[in-house]
């Protein structure tokens, strides 16, 4: 199905999402600056709001290949409509965009072109790629935009993989407290975003020729902008910034502590194994109160100990740069291995 005009809002949005044992495989191609689809049910409350790119939810034999193609201009939004219960538990969140999703789904999105866009919105307002199984992929190119406020790339078991590419000059994706929030437990907290996360999850994040990935808090809003390569005990992150004018960005603005506690956060390597590579030029930036970067930092899980043993490596070459600064706050740090986790270069 191609869509190359009109201003649409739906209910639902689905490349290839079969719900019984029958595969399905689907392509959808929005094209044009004047295709503007908006995927919300405004005012019912809990409403998810997914758009579904390969997926298998039945966990059987139904099992989806899916396409979506953004380009020359036409955006794409998610609005959920998730709301706190009695818990402070969020209904309705996470779930904005999932691409290749559920054992043995393949989902492919493509962002390509100045003012192509796909944003995801409201209560813990996510995009997955690649999750339980499935495989995704994300690209973004040639200027286009991707908003949203928490990301999982890689999250899962056994055959699980994501990968994020963001190529070419202009080629953005933001994660910011302007698009969502979370419910009471993480009150204040910018969206945590993870390169490979759970019991197998492979995660992998690459920037090139220009493009940039930037986690930024809202000043008043929230603090903790955070990003992590290999999450959990098992889980795998791979990160490459390369070329001039290729940057990632974890920006502080702004004291923290006032919303939430923690600044600026880059961990190269949690429970699980993390590798970031940085060169020909391009930058890695850590910056704003409390700015850290870590290198095999370690995780507990109920106060014990959970980490594999792989080694974690951050390397610069060929005329990259790293820059962590507090930036006239307090607090900036680098730790190459931490506590539960020595093993890192």
């Amino acid at each position: 199905m191609t869509i190359t005009s009109g201003l649409s809002s739906i209910q639902a949005f689905d490349a290839s999402s079969p719900f019984g044992a029958t595969p399905t495989n689907g392509t959808i191609t929005l094209t044009g600056g004047t295709t503007d689809v908006t995927v919300e049910d405004y005012g019912n409350a809990g409403f998810y709001a997914s758009i579904n790119v390969g997926t298998n939810f039945s966990g059987g034999a139904g099992i989806g290949t899916g396409t979506l193609n953004i380009l020359a201009g036409a955006p794409l939004t998610s609005i959920n409509e998730a709301y706190s219960d009695a818990y402070g538990y969020l209904v309705g969140g996470y779930g904005n965009v999932n691409i290749g999703r559920g054992a043995g789904a393949f989902g492919k999105v493509t962002v390509d072109g100045i003012g192509s866009s796909l944003i995801a919105r409201g209560g813990a307002a996510r995009i997955t790629v690649g999750r339980d199984g499935g495989t995704g992929e994300l690209r973004i190119e040639n200027g286009g935009f991707v908003g949203t406020f928490d990301l999982d790339v890689g999250r899962g078991g056994a055959g699980t993989i994501g990968r994020l590419i963001i190529d070419g000059a202009g080629s953005t994706l933001l994660a910011s407290a302007a698009y969502g929030f979370y419910g009471a437990a993480y009150a204040g907290s910018q969206g945590f975003l993870d390169i490979g996360r759970g019991t197998a999850g492979r995660g992998y994040l690459t920037v090139s020729n220009g493009g940039t990935f930037t986690t930024q808090n809202v000043d008043g809003v929230s603090d903790l902008p955070i990003l992590r390569f290999g999450r959990d005990n098992g889980s795998y992150g791979y990160g490459l910034i390369a070329g001039t004018g290729s940057s990632l960005n974890v920006t502080q603005i702004g004291a923290q502590g006032d919303d939430y506690s923690g600044g600026a956060t880059l961990l190269v390597g949690q429970g699980g194994q993390g590798i970031l590579k940085v060169t020909a030029g391009a930058q890695v930036n850590v910056t704003g109160d409390q700015a850290r970067l870590s290198v095999a930092n370690g995780r507990y899980v109920a106060g014990v100990p959970d980490n594999t043993a792989a080694q974690s490596l951050l390397e610069i070459t060929a005329g990259a740069d790293l820059l962590v600064d507090s930036q006239g706050f307090t607090g900036a740090s680098m730790i190459i291995g931490n506590g539960a986790r020595p093993t890192a270069r």
